[in-house]
């Protein structure tokens, strides 16, 4: 066993588990919990894997412990963040630099933070050690912004769609490169602050660059997600999208999905080039879905025929509603949006995110009654913010869980179209 005697190993024992803990959540980032393997965390910390057992029971204790400390280290960041703005003489011109330097911040220095944090998340639902600490996160996150927003002139009630911004925006950028990242988080970022201030003129220019980047994205993407038309194909991608759901993208193999949906293992390398191709397919069968279901309700709504509370009653909710759940093809599509964060080669999913960005919703969004017309940015914001709120669903209770998204939408739509424009 590891160590041989407590006696020789004692003043070593802290730095092994240090190790430990940081090789466990560098490569919980990377990979997730199904890639951070025992053998991986003991070689990326020179140590045997037996110390794993012997310092913490078991690897997924450990991950459980590189979760914790990293929401922890987070918290104190965004403490700190909260005492310099109040120790600060802020006003609401400085909101747009503030919030996306935040945002910037968050997406690529502590992009491995990020990562950790959606993935505890998604782990929620598979381990209650999980979800007590996707709950702390959350609870911070939104807590943080409550209390600085208004410093801004910005009232509590909107500052959740900056938190939901915040969370979700670093995994959704359409990029593999800094550069790119930089360009799609300041963009939206400032697009969001000058909109919930009222200040359209400000914002303008941000949303014709979004627009550009996005135009210029459409073009860059050479995989499309098509998807093979044909029965096994089929039974393949509903063997992908289980996977994805009960195990997450790492369990993703081939032999998984040809287990799962009860098909040959070379039909799916026969039909699919490749995992990535599998994921990318099962994505894009997973967003016509949805397509499909909002243009459902647009021909009986007329051009700004909806108030913002109809608009909220006639939008598609992310629960089920027999039970309150949330709806299974979104936890895939949340996997899809970690895997692409994490693999450079699957950016694409984001690209055509990116490209289509809300065209859909858009159509549906011309339905409300508003001092101006909405925009595919404001439907691609507004795509954005729902999935970051899909993190305070997963840890509310299932009764607390259809309130919580009928305000943020609210929320979200009182920030974009103010029925008085300037205020804040």
């Amino acid at each position: 066993m590891f160590p041989e005697t407590t006696t020789t190993q004692t003043p070593l024992q802290p730095e092994v588990r240090n190790a430990l803990v940081d090789a466990a959540a560098s490569l919980f980032a990377r990979g997730g919990a199904r890639g951070a393997t025992a053998r991986a965390i003991g070689t990326a910390a020179t140590a045997p894997v037996s110390a794993i057992n012997y310092y913490f029971g078991s690897k997924e204790a450990l991950l459980i412990e590189a979760a914790r400390q990293t929401q922890r280290a987070d918290a104190a960041w965004l403490e700190e963040e909260a005492r310099q703005v109040r120790a600060l003489e802020t006003e609401p011109a400085l909101l747009s630099d503030w919030f996306a330097a935040l945002c910037l911040h968050r997406a690529v220095a502590r992009r491995d933070s990020t990562l950790i944090a959606a993935d505890t998340a998604l782990q929620a639902a598979r381990s209650d050690a999980f979800a007590d600490i996707a709950r702390d996160w959350d609870t911070a996150t939104t807590g943080f912004f409550a209390e600085v927003m208004p410093l801004f002139g910005i009232s509590q009630e909107k500052a959740s769609m900056f938190a939901d911004f915040f969370t979700a925006v670093p995994l959704m950028v359409p990029s593999a490169s800094g550069t790119a990242t930089s360009a799609w988080v300041i963009s939206t970022a400032r697009y969001l602050a000058g909109t919930a201030q009222g200040r359209w003129h400000d914002a303008a220019p941000w949303r014709e660059r979004i627009e550009r980047m996005a135009s210029a994205a459409d073009k860059q993407r050479a995989d499309r997600g098509a998807v093979p038309d044909t029965p096994t194909a089929q039974r393949i991608l509903d063997g992908a999208t289980r996977v994805l759901i009960r195990d997450g993208a790492a369990a993703l193999t081939h032999r998984a999905i040809s287990e799962e949906a009860g098909v040959a293992l070379s039909a799916t390398t026969r039909l699919f080039d490749g995992r990535d191709a599998i994921l990318r397919a099962t994505f894009e069968r997973i967003y016509l879905g949805f397509v499909r279901e909002i243009e459902e309700q647009r021909p009986a709504l007329p051009p700004a025929s909806q108030s913002m509370d109809d608009f909220v009653e006639s939008m598609s909710e992310p629960l089920d509603r027999a039970d309150g759940q949330i709806r299974p093809e979104l936890t895939a599509m949340e996997e899809t949006f970690l895997a692409a964060r994490r693999d450079p080669e699957l950016s694409g999913l984001m690209l055509h995110l990116a490209a289509t960005r809300g065209t859909t919703s858009a159509g549906l969004m011309a339905s409300l009654k508003s001092p101006r017309a909405p925009t595919r940015t404001d439907a691609f914001l507004m795509s954005i913010c729902a999935f970051g709120m899909m993190r305070s669903l997963r840890c509310a209770p299932p009764e607390r869980r259809r309130t919580i998204s009928r305000e943020r939408l609210r929320a979200r739509l009182a920030v974009l179209f103010s029925e008085e424009p300037g205020a804040v």
